[in-house]
């Protein structure tokens, strides 16, 4: 079984479209009749939208390094209503449309990760300064951007020595205005509703823009206020299996799902945005500045998911399989006795982030070729994100039947029955998660420049930045409770003992859009009950379960609830909350060297520049260190045999347990809790260089070579974490004499360990491009750029067998034998990020161009065709994937890569209309090889343990969306916006053997369309 691409027909179709695009001012020339006339060519030049792809190429092409720019139009508007659907327009530059790249199984509405070029190394700016979101990794999210705010965005595929050190993968520069951008006052104001089809239901927004300059005695004065809010409604529905285990059928081995699950999601988001910025010119050569930025994002994600899985191999009544044995079509029957036990969740999810930026600076001409700049920047950021859940689970259902043909999807079930049945619908759990974040930094940086003269070196730029980051971020890790089984000493609760409005029957209407019937309805507790408050009371202490519960602490039942279920009036349900405080202090410098010439011999004219920059990171981080305790073990399997032997054998092995406690020669682990600090520096040096030649005023040929750089994620460097012992089965266990079952202490293995490392090094990438750009006339251009990225100390995650004592510490772990505390040697076996040692090596290309066919007669003229192609190949060192066998699978991408990606724009912009349809596709792309659902183990037919960690990728993926505006006059203009008009499915896949590879999720969320008015005068 082997990978396979579309390599073929998506390259013949990408350069097929690039060669329309770029072919398209000959035919504009050749088919069209005498050139239009002066008043027809106004008519062109006004088009807002167009003036902003025209400014857009501008910034290219006068770049001093490789850039691709947005802007938005005179109204103020860019192109998409997301930061994240602007940048995914560039060519090389991609979204995520899932929650994160780790988090496949969860749909996100409007798109979060950003890669360039196949990378997620990025560093986010404000106006050419750093800003992040405090959210447990170290950039920006880019939802939490109000888009209305932005002027423009600019996007660094190479960098030069006085930017901020970038990525591996790049820099995105978010610009906003400045008062003085403007030359008159200025008051914009947009109105807008958007409508789901599928939440059914509206979502307004609104902005203002007002700006104005003063001339006064004490100099010019400028001052600009920009607010925005907007609220975002959308759904989704979603049908998934589990992973394929291996199973017998008609005496062949074959891969059949361990079940499905479907349910319904929906979204609510509120995000609010204020910029204001003020510029004061005392006298022509000093200009100050301050800029004040706040963006609010507050969430609300609910929904219910039904679970039909038995979580390993499964009998088949009838099926279909292909070739490779992997299941088609059938009918299965849970392994489990009574078949399938359904479950499901209402999960309740709110949450909110913050993020200000506070910026003040001068530029000074201090001669006539000296120039002095500077920033003082304080960055305060704060995120929240809370999770609350309560299932319910009814009676087995014997079968299921399961039909992957066509583009969904066919789930059933065996009887519905029991998913209604009130008496049979217990109230099995409840699930509560909270994380919180916060962050700030102050940075300040200061700019000389000297511009030399006329000759070959032309300026001279130096310049210094410190900036000092810290972040705490508070999690309390899921809790999970049974809610009271029986089993635990607490009677079962369930639906029909319960108060009735904390539960109802959800039918799942409207389900994947009527594209399929939902399998079934199901008993769901409300969304009311989901809070922390109303949770209380389905705990299992809780009021209506008095059997050893109390939530009074004066009663005698207290403790023993604490010790059974944790503190039963603490909302965090017992958990302390988990927390680690990272600081980073970053020292840099730059020196920067212009250059140029009319021509050298056979050289054209040319410009350029070469510099380098050398940083400097300081890395603390103080957590709190756990060791699990209660464990009894032997050391060896050698001491379990002279054990056994001494206590007389498995028939005396009860009566010396409750004579003395512990098996002779056994050692037990102690549960301990320390505060731990860890430090680490680094310095390196990023070097660059650019060449810029024009041989005449239609080419532009650039060279870039440089180094940047990604430092570790806040979560890869925690020194938060737990430690605990690995050990196996003892194969001396066995049956009494009397037929009693003897489980004896397990054999040690070596130890766990889950913990950030702050030795981590940052992946640097030694970056090449290679450009050529065309610009025949306005409105017409084209380029290629092939480029290439080694990067050295890429961060990833797999195996690891390593001394404790490298990673346990100033914590290590402490066992008690014969009364003594002691640390023995060993091991640590598992998983974790580290520093590959392999280079990984990208090379690509980027194809792209637009153009009007102005000469086309009449209205026709507005015409235009704008496309993007890119093509990424890599080779790297694989992150930890294992098949449903167990087995290794390697040669895997770089996760967030995909090979492919192109968007194909249909324009128009004539007098006052202005549309534009826009495709945007990438092909598949690994996602993660741990996510929650296809990381696990099962018993094998054999009785052995099989461990699994599947690759999950996003399916290839194309999405059309449009927009149409009218000016109605030079104040007014009205728009529509038209997105994910295809209706589009989205899926997910997992490798469930080498080069095999199934659909995992299938998803269906809204199509939207906005209607607005914008104002400007």
């Amino acid at each position: 079984m082997k990978r396979t691409t579309k390599r073929t027909r998506l390259l013949g179709g990408g350069v097929s479209l690039l060669a329309i695009v770029i072919a398209a001012p000959s035919f504009a020339q050749t088919a069209g009749p005498a050139a239009p006339d002066s008043s027809t060519l106004d008519e062109l030049v006004v088009t807002a939208r167009r003036r902003a792809l025209d400014n857009a190429t501008e910034i290219k092409r006068n770049a001093d390094t490789v850039v691709d720019s947005i802007v938005a139009d005179e109204a103020g508007k860019l192109p998409d209503t997301s930061i994240t659907e602007v940048l995914q327009r560039i060519p090389g530059v991609t979204m995520s449309r899932f929650q994160s790249l780790g988090s496949p199984d969860q749909f996100s509405w409007e798109g979060t990760g950003v890669q360039i070029r196949g990378l997620s190394g990025i560093t986010g700016m404000l106006n050419g300064r750093e800003i992040f979101s405090a959210n447990g990794g170290s950039g920006l999210n880019w939802g939490d951007v109000t888009p209305e705010l932005m002027a423009a965005v600019n996007v660094y595929k190479a960098t030069t020595s006085d930017l901020i050190e970038g990525g591996t993968g790049g820099a995105i520069d978010l610009r906003t205005h400045m008062p003085f951008d403007y030359n008159k006052p200025q008051l914009d104001v947009s109105m807008s509703a958007t409508y789901g089809d599928f939440i059914k239901k509206a979502s307004p927004a609104g902005s203002i823009l007002v700006t104005k300059r003063w001339d006064t005695n004490i100099g010019e004065f400028g001052a600009l206020l920009d607010l925005a809010s907007t609220r975002y409604r959308s759904a989704d529905s979603f049908i998934r299996t589990e992973p394929y285990y291996p199973s017998t059928f008609n005496g062949k081995t074959v891969y059949v799902p361990g079940g499905f699950n479907y349910g319904n999601d929906d979204f609510d988001r509120k995000r609010k945005g204020i910029y204001a910025a003020f510029q004061w010119r005392p006298v022509p050569e000093l200009t100050l500045w301050q800029t004040d930025f706040i963006s609010k994002y507050n969430t609300k994600v609910g929904g219910g998911g039904v679970f039909m899985d038995s979580s390993g191999p499964q009998d088949v009544v009838s099926g279909e399989f292909d070739a490779d044995g992997v299941f088609q079509r059938g009918v299965l029957r849970g392994s489990n006795a009574g078949g399938y036990s359904p479950g499901n969740s209402n999960n309740q999810n709110p949450g909110k982030s913050w993020t200000a930026d506070y910026s003040g600076g001068f530029t000074l001409e201090a001669a006539d070729n000296f120039q002095v700049s500077g920033a003082v920047q304080v960055v305060n950021s704060k995120n929240q994100n809370r999770s609350y859940g309560l299932g319910v689970g009814s009676a087995s259902i014997p079968e299921i039947s399961f039909d992957t043909a066509g583009d969904v999807p066919t789930p059933k079930l065996s009887t519905t029955a029991p998913l209604l049945d009130a008496a049979q619908a217990n109230i099995n759990n409840l699930v509560y998660n909270q994380t919180h974040n916060s962050g700030r930094m102050t940075a300040a940086n200061l700019d000389l420049q000297y511009d030399i003269g006329d000759g070959f070196f032309r300026q001279l730029k130096v310049g210094a930045r410190i900036a000092d980051r810290s972040e705490n971020d508070s999690f309390t890790g899921t809790y999970w409770s049974a809610t009271g089984r029986g089993w635990n000493g607490v009677p079962q609760s369930t639906v029909a003992t319960s108060p009735a409005e904390d539960f109802y029957v959800y039918d799942f209407p409207d389900f994947f859009k009527g594209k399929r019937d939902a399998p079934g309805p199901y008993i769901f507790a409300s969304p009311g009950a989901a809070t922390p408050e109303n949770l209380l009371r389905y705990t299992a202490c809780g009021p209506q379960l008095a059997m050893r519960c109390s939530t009074d602490p004066t009663s005698a039942d207290y403790n023993a609830t604490r010790t059974l279920y944790g503190d039963p009036v603490n909302l965090n349900f017992g958990n302390a909350p988990n927390a680690v405080l990272t600081k980073v202090e970053t020292r840099s410098a730059y020196a920067m060297l212009r250059f140029g010439s009319d021509g050298l011999g056979a050289l054209p004219a040319f410009t350029g520049n070469i510099g380098a920059r050398v940083v400097r990171n300081e890395i603390s981080s103080t957590g709190t260190f756990t060791f699990s305790g209660g464990t009894e073990f032997y050391r060896t399997l050698a001491d379990a045999q002279a054990s056994l032997a001494q206590v007389g054998g498995l028939d005396n092995v009860a009566a010396y347990r409750l004579a003395n406690g512990q098996m002779p020669l056994t050692y037990q682990t102690v549960s301990s809790s320390t505060t731990r600090s860890e430090t680490n520096r680094y310095t390196r040096v990023l070097p660059s260089l650019n060449l810029t030649f024009k041989p005449d005023d239609a080419w532009v040929v650039r060279v870039a070579l440089n180094k940047t750089l990604s430092p570790p994620s806040y979560n890869d460097i925690r020194s938060t974490g737990s430690g605990g012992v690995s050990t196996s089965a003892n194969p001396l266990n066995g049956t009494s004499s009397s037929g009693e079952n003897i489980s004896l202490p397990t054999i040690f293995n070596g130890y766990t360990y889950s913990s950030g490392n702050t030795k981590l090094k940052p992946a640097v990438s030694t970056n090449a491009d290679f450009s050529v750009e065309w610009y025949p006339k306005a409105g017409t251009t084209a380029h290629i750029d092939v480029f290439a990225k080694n990067i050295k100390d890429l961060i990833i995650y797999n195996d690891i067998n390593t001394p404790a004592a490298t990673l346990f510490g100033s914590s290590p772990p402490l066992i008690v034998s014969n009364g003594a505390l002691v640390t023995l040697p060993g091991n640590v076996s598992g998983q974790a990020n580290y520093n590959a040692t392999e280079t990984s090596k990208i090379r690509g290309v980027e194809l792209g161009g637009r153009s009007y066919f102005d000469q086309l007669p009449g209205a026709l003229r507005g015409l235009g065709l704008e496309a993007n192609f890119t093509y990424i190949d890599s080779k790297s060192p694989s992150t930890r994937a294992r098949d449903m066998n167990g087995a290794p699978i390697t040669d895997l991408p770089i996760v967030g890569l995909s090979k492919y990606n192109y968007n194909v724009n249909l324009l128009y912009d004539y007098g006052r209309w202005s549309a534009r349809l826009a495709y945007n596709w990438r092909s598949r792309y690994l996602a993660t090889t741990t996510g929650n659902g296809t990381t696990n183990s099962y018993t094998a037919a054999n009785g052995a343990s099989v461990s699994y960690a599947l690759p999950v990728y996003v399916a290839d993926m194309g999405q059309l969306d449009g927009s149409v505006s009218y000016k109605l006059n030079d104040h007014a203009q009205l728009s529509a916006d038209f997105t994910n008009l295809l209706n589009v499915i989205s899926r997910t896949e997992m490798e469930i053997l080498p080069g095999k590879v199934v659909t995992r999720s299938w998803f269906i969320n809204d199509r939207r369309v906005s209607a607005s008015l914008r104002l400007s005068f």
